[in-house]
Order: structure tokens, then C-alpha cells, then sequence
């Protein structure tokens, strides 16, 4: 079975919230009459409009522009062209522009499965982060300083409730940013405004200073936050679990 996660640029012309309603309900329905074994749709709609302004003031940041709005992940059993040329032929009507990854997934932390419904709004909102390698750091080193030494600090610092680590293992276009890494992050809705919320520390002050200080040198050893990092604040629509499904 393979993940593939696609990046969804919004048209122009098209409103918002009808973007994000037709991705979560025609769009999707579309998909799943094909041989998809699993769909997520997460799109920055209006539920997390309140996170939506770019840091300080909010949790979105920008080194991708325009920016995408929207991820849709599917699972497959195959994204060979043999398996593949109808849901390849669908997804290319999402939007505007899509930007593919085949992505090996790592899940240190599992949703809830009643945090996750089917068919509805996962609870919450889902935090995705898109990072870039830096040119100064080879593979190996890059993916240890995340994937060995980051989780960690991740889930000791932040109020998540669910974490999926997405390691790009290549690209499904030519054409789409150079990310090395997508991160998919559940929290409570408070946590969208609220930064004691976010980072788990109960109102205590001096815990909100310890973990937001681990947080950020954790993560500036394998990302420059300037040039090297999309954050964008999203709701999350589970249309068909993968492992629910039978083989």
C-alpha cells in the first residue's frame, strides 16, 4: 500500500468555501468510486479561519507563493500507471494546481478514532507542516535530527493528539516544491488562538517559555523557518479509512 499526498492550489475564481465543500464532498465522492483504499481532505476552510493569520499573530507561514490551501492524501495499493491512470486523471480536477508526493509514513502518535470520523470533521484542526532540506545538511543526518531526536520533543511539548511524519520519498510532478517532508499535527481548537493551548502548559507561564524555547531550537537544527517551511492551519475530513478497509 502506498500514501501519496497531494497539494491543492485553489483557482481565483473560485470562492473559498465552495472550494473547500467540493473538495470534502463531490470531489471526494468521485475519488472514492475509484480503487482508492483511504482519503483524507484537509483544507484551510473557515473553522480555522481564527489561526489563519501568518506568525506572531497566528500559526500560518509562508515560503511558498502563492500558497496551497488544501492536502489531499490518498491511499492506494499500487501509484504505478498500470494501477493508477484514473485516480491520476481525477485528482488533477482538485484545483488550480496540484503538487504530488509518494511519502513513507510514521504515525508516533494515532488519532482517536472517535477524533477521526468518517464522513465528518476529525475534531479539532490539523496543523501541516511542508519542510525543506537545507542544501548544507545530507539526507541521512536531516532525517536522524528529525525523525530520531525531534518526536520527542514534538509530543513532550505541544497539546497534540495525533502526529503523522510524511518522509517524501519522491515526487509524482516535476513542477511542485521541493519539500523533503510533510507533517500532518492534530490539536484542540483552542490551541488555534490559544498559545498556553498549544503548547500544553495549563496556564503556567515559565512552562509556556520552556517548551515553546524546546519547540524552536529542536526544530531550527533541521529547518530554516524563514525560507524553508509552509505552516498552514487546516480541518480534517476522513472520508475512508485505510485501515478499516480490507486487503
Amino acid at each position: 500500500m502506498q500514501k501519496l499526498m497531494y497539494a491543492v492550489w485553489r483557482s481565483p475564481g473560485e470562492d473559498p468555501a465552495v472550494f473547500a465543500d467540493r473538495l470534502r464532498t463531490s470531489f471526494a465522492d468521485l475519488l472514492l468510486e475509484l480503487p482508492v483504499l483511504g482519503l483524507r481532505i484537509n483544507v484551510a476552510d473557515a473553522a480555522v479561519l481564527p489561526g489563519m493569520a501568518q506568525v506572531p499573530d497566528g500559526l500560518r507561514r509562508i515560503a511558498t507563493e502563492p500558497q496551497m490551501e488544501a492536502v489531499v492524501s490518498l491511499w492506494v495499493h499500487s501509484a504505478t500507471p498500470y494501477r493508477f491512470a484514473a485516480v491520476a486523471e481525477a485528482i488533477g480536477d482538485a484545483g488550480e494546481r496540484i503538487a504530488g508526493y509518494a511519502v513513507l509514513e510514521s504515525e508516533p502518535l494515532r488519532t482517536p478514532v472517535e477524533a477521526a470520523p468518517l464522513d465528518d470533521r476529525g475534531a479539532g484542526f490539523t496543523q501541516l507542516a511542508f519542510i525543506q532540506r537545507s542544501e548544507n545538511q545530507d539526507a541521512d543526518s536531516w532525517r536522524s535530527r528529525w525523525l530520531d531526536h525531534h518526536t520527542a520533543v514534538a509530543v513532550e511539548t505541544q497539546s497534540t493528539f495525533g502526529y503523522r511524519q510524511n518522509l517524501v520519498v519522491h515526487a509524482l510532478q516535476d513542477d511542485g516544491p521541493a519539500w523533503a517532508a510533510i507533517v500532518e499535527e492534530d490539536f484542540p481548537i483552542e490551541a488555534l488562538t490559544d498559545r498556553h493551548a498549544f503548547y500544553a502548559t495549563d496556564g503556567d507561564r515559565r512552562k509556556l517559555e520552556e517548551n515553546r524555547g524546546r519547540m524552536s531550537a529542536s526544530t531550527r537544527t533541521f529547518i530554516d523557518h524563514a525560507a524553508g517551511l509552509d505552516v498552514l492551519p487546516t480541518s480534517s475530513y476522513l472520508r475512508r479509512d485505510p485501515l478499516r478497509q480490507p486487503r
